[in-house]
């Protein structure tokens, strides 16, 4: 799932809660103009893969054992 500009600006808490439920680190951190994108295997907790830009920085996440 992704998000990219002002999508954060509809994402409700739950919704946010949701996300972060299966497995986001950076959900609560996704601001406006920001791009968050995250991959995941369903009932593979390391197979999450996150990425989010903020003012052209991107922040990557990656559990891979």
């Amino acid at each position: 799932m992704g998000i990219k500009g002002d999508g954060s600006r509809k994402l409700t808490n739950e919704a946010r809660n949701c996300i972060s439920n299966l497995g986001s680190e950076q959900i609560y951190k996704v601001g406006f103009e920001d791009s968050w994108a995250m991959i995941s295997r369903k009932g593979d907790p390391y197979s999450i893969r996150e990425a989010r830009e903020h003012n052209s920085v991107t922040l990557t996440r990656s559990d891979a054992f």
